[in-house]
């Protein structure tokens, strides 16, 4: 859904919002606009809500698509059992731990119980790719609490350079989630990091990290 739908629909909703205040100073010339426009804002409201679903219905084909790739045939058992589902984690295969720990995240969601396996995957897996798949179900268990030890943890990974920046960039994500830092910030360094993963970007605070 690109962003002249949700401008249309403010726009909209500024159009009746202006012509009710004019309707409240002289009804009488005021009141067929006013129906008129929040007709008009109703039918775009509409148009809208129809968008976001047909687009979040294709960001999910493409989310299954993308664990097809990864499980082949194992994708629908998994998806109908949280533990075969967790077994898949010990596979030699990387791309299916990695896409295990995507299904976590995604469809069963991670629980605390899994918490250590997070984080010996998060810490030691051999393919990177798993490594950040395991750190964002780690992450989405400390968000906001401020941990200190799994702030620690992230912190290590960012500043040892030997790891891939899109990992060490998934470690800060999650350390300014956990600590809960200012969001346009960290919307900002997401944007960045999806534009150009082969980097860290530069807005990094590294002042954050030194804490930990």
């Amino acid at each position: 859904m690109g962003d002249n739908s949700r401008d249309d629909l403010e726009n909209k909703m500024k159009e009746v919002e202006g012509l009710a205040r004019a309707y409240s100073k002289d009804p009488a010339q005021g009141r067929e606009k006013l129906r008129a426009a929040y007709a008009g804002y109703q039918e775009q409201r509409n148009k809208y809500e129809m968008n976001r679903s047909r687009d979040r219905a294709k960001v999910g084909e493409q989310i299954r698509e993308h664990w097809r790739n990864l499980l082949g045939d194992r994708l629908d058992s998994m998806l109908s059992s949280r533990s075969v589902t967790e077994q898949m984690l010990a596979d030699p295969n990387p791309q299916v731990r990695e896409g295990a720990l995507l299904l976590i995240g995604v469809h069963w969601k991670p629980g605390a119980t899994s918490e250590d396996i997070f984080r010996t995957m998060a810490l030691n897996d051999s393919e990177p790719k798993v490594r950040i798949a395991a750190l964002q179900c780690w992450g989405s268990l400390h968000k906001g609490d401020k941990n200190e030890l799994f702030s620690a943890a992230l912190a290590a990974i960012i500043k040892d350079q030997s790891n891939t920046p899109l990992l060490r960039s998934t470690a800060y994500v999650c350390l300014c989630e956990t600590q809960e830092t200012e969001k346009s910030s960290l919307t900002q360094f997401v944007i960045s990091m999806c534009r150009n993963p082969e980097s860290v970007p530069e807005t990094l605070d590294w002042n954050l990290v030194g804490k930990f």
